[in-house]
C-alpha cells in the first residue's frame, strides 16, 4: 500500500516536472538560449545541454513506460542540475547573484518527490559536481564559490528536512489509512457478522412466536378443559347433595325396617306363647289358630314390605354406583388434563387420583352393602316361604284339628327359626345402618373434597387466564423484538 502511494505521488511529479521542463527546453532553443554559442553542433559547451537533454530523454522513455518513477524524477533534476551548474560557472563572471536562486530550482523540483534518500544524493551530486567545476574552471575565488557553495546547502538542508518531514506525514498518512481500511474491514465483518446475526435473530424470534402461539393455543384448551372440570365437579357436589338427601331417606327406610322387624319379634313371641297356652288349653285352639292366622298374615305383609323395602334401597345403591362411577370417570378424565398440564396440574393431579380412589371404595362400599342386602332379601324370602308355611298349617290346623299337636311342634319349630332369623335380620339392619353412616361421612368427605376442588378448579383457571394474559404480553413483546430486528437487518443491508 506505502509503495503504490509513493509510486503515485513520484509519476505524478514526473508528469509535472516534464512538462515544465520540456517546454523550457523548447523555448531555450525558440530564442537562442543555449550554454555557449559553439563554432561546431559538439562542443565542450554544449555538453550540458546534452546531458540535459538526454537525461529528459530518458526520463520521458521511463515515465511513458511506468518504470522506475524515482530514478526517473533523480535522472531528471541531476541533468537540469548539470546544466544549470554548468551554466553558472561558465557565466559567473557575467551573471548577477540571483544566479544561485536558479541553482536551488532543480534541487526544489527534487524535493517534491519527497524521497529523502534521493534528495540526499542529489545533494552530494550536486556538492561534487561544484568542486569539480570550481577545480576545473577557477572562474571564481575560494571565498566566494564556499560562499555561494555553503548558501546553497543551507537551503538544500532546508529542502532535505522538508522531504524528509513530508515523506514521513506520508508515511503516517499511509498507516492512517491503512488502519482506517483495517477499520472498515472489521467493520465490515462486524456488518457482516451483524447480518448474519439478525437473520438468525429473526429466525428465532419467528420460531419463538410460533412456540408461544401453540403455547397460547395450549393454554386456551387447558383453561377450557378446567372449566369443564370446574362444572364436572359442580355437577359432582350436586350429586353428592343428592346422595345425602337419599341417604338420609334410606337411613329411614332403615329404622322402619328395624321398627317392623322387632314388632315381628314381637309378633314371634307372642305367638310362641299362644302355642305353649294351646298345649294347654287345646279347646281354644280355633281361637288361637285365628290369632295366628292373623299374625302369619301380617308378617307375611311386613315381609312384603321388607323386600320392597329393600328393592328400594337396591335402586338407591345402584344410584350410588352409577354416581361412584361417573366420579371415577370424572377423576380420569381430570387426571388426564393435569397430566396434560404439566408441572403446573400436579397438584390438581393428587387430588383428582384421591377422588378416584374414594370413588372406587365407594363402589365396594356399596357392593358390600348389595351383597347384604341381597343376603337379607334371600332371608325375607325364606321367611316368606316360612310364613307361607306357617299359613298352610294353619289353615291344615283348622280344618285338621287332630294333627294340632304335630302341627304345634312344626310351628313350634318353625317360629324358633323365625326368632333366629329376626335376630339375624336385626343384626344385618344394624350393620346396614352402620354401612349407612359411614357412607354418609364419605358422602360428606367427598363433598368437602369437591368444594375443594371446585375453589382449586376456580383457582386454576384464574391462573390460567393470568398465564394466557402473560403469553399474550409476551408474544407482543416478540412481535416488538421482531420488528426491531427486521428494521435493523433492513438498515444493515443498507450499509
Amino acid at each position: 500500500m506505502k509503495e503504490i502511494t509513493l509510486e503515485s505521488h513520484a509519476r505524478r511529479v514526473n508528469k509535472v516536472l516534464l512538462f515544465i521542463f520540456w517546454a523550457y527546453f523548447f523555448v531555450c532553443i525558440v530564442l537562442g538560449m543555449t550554454i555557449t554559442a559553439p563554432t561546431s553542433l559538439i562542443s565542450i559547451e554544449s555538453i550540458p545541454l546534452i546531458i540535459f537533454f538526454a537525461g529528459m530523454i530518458t526520463s520521458t522513455i521511463y515515465f511513458v513506460k511506468r518504470k522506475y518513477n524515482d530514478i526517473t524524477g533523480l535522472i531528471l533534476c541531476l541533468s537540469v542540475m548539470v546544466s544549470l551548474v554548468a551554466t553558472y560557472f561558465n557565466l559567473n563572471s557575467v551573471v548577477e547573484e540571483t544566479m544561485i536562486l536558479v541553482l536551488v530550482i532543480p534541487a526544489c523540483a527534487m524535493a517534491l518527490y519527497l524521497n529523502k534518500r534521493n534528495f540526499a544524493i542529489y545533494a552530494v551530486c550536486f556538492n561534487l559536481l561544484c568542486v569539480i567545476f570550481e577545480a576545473v574552471y577557477k572562474t571564481m575565488g575560494m571565498q566566494k564559490f564556499i560562499s555561494d557553495l555553503v548558501k546553497i546547502d543551507f537551503i538544500l538542508l532546508f529542502l532535505y528536512f522538508s522531504a524528509k518531514w513530508g515523506s514521513e506525514i506520508i508515511h503516517q498518512m499511509i498507516e492512517k489509512e491503512k488502519n482506517s481500511n483495517n477499520i472498515l474491514n472489521k467493520l465490515e465483518d462486524t456488518m457482516g457478522f451483524l447480518r448474519k446475526n439478525t437473520e438468525i435473530l429473526n429466525r428465532d424470534i419467528m420460531n419463538c412466536n410460533m412456540t408461544l402461539k401453540m403455547i397460547k393455543e395450549s393454554g386456551d384448551s387447558v383453561a377450557l378443559a378446567v372449566e369443564e372440570v370446574a362444572k364436572g365437579i359442580s355437577e359432582e357436589a350436586e350429586s353428592v347433595s343428592n346422595i345425602n338427601v337419599m341417604m338420609s331417606e334410606a337411613d329411614k327406610l332403615v329404622a322402619d325396617t328395624a321398627a317392623i322387624s322387632r314388632e315381628m319379634a314381637e309378633v314371634s313371641v307372642s305367638t310362641v306363647q299362644i302355642v305353649n297356652e294351646g298345649v294347654k288349653n287345646i279347646n281354644e285352639m280355633n281361637k288361637q289358630m285365628d290369632i295366628i292366622n292373623t299374625a302369619v298374615n301380617e308378617s307375611y305383609s311386613t315381609v312384603l314390605k321388607l323386600q320392597e323395602s329393600m328393592d328400594r334401597v337396591n335402586e338407591f345403591l345402584q344410584g350410588i354406583t352409577e354416581i361412584a362411577e361417573q366420579t371415577n370417570m370424572l377423576a380420569l378424565n381430570a387426571s388426564i388434563e393435569a397430566a396434560r398440564a404439566g408441572e403446573s396440574g400436579k397438584g390438581f393431579a393428587v387430588v383428582a387420583d384421591e377422588v378416584r380412589r374414594l370413588a372406587e371404595q365407594s363402589t365396594q362400599t356399596v357392593g358390600l352393602i348389595h351383597q347384604v342386602i341381597t343376603n337379607i332379601k334371600d332371608e325375607a324370602d325364606a321367611i316368606l316361604d316360612k310364613v307361607y308355611s306357617g299359613t298352610e298349617a294353619t289353615k291344615a290346623g283348622e280344618a285338621i284339628v287332630k294333627k294340632v299337636s304335630e302341627s304345634y311342634d312344626r310351628m313350634n319349630q318353625s317360629f324358633k327359626d323365625i326368632d333366629n332369623y329376626i335376630d339375624s335380620e336385626l343384626k344385618m339392619i344394624e350393620n346396614t345402618t352402620l354401612l349407612f353412616s359411614q357412607i354418609r361421612k364419605e358422602m360428606e368427605s367427598i363433598a368437602g373434597i369437591s368444594q375443594e376442588h371446585a375453589a382449586a378448579s376456580e383457582e386454576m383457571a384464574a391462573s390460567m387466564q393470568d398465564q394466557k394474559d402473560k403469553i399474550e404480553s409476551i408474544f407482543n413483546s416478540m412481535k416488538e423484538i421482531q420488528k426491531s430486528s427486521e428494521e435493523l437487518e433492513m438498515i444493515v443491508k443498507d450499509k
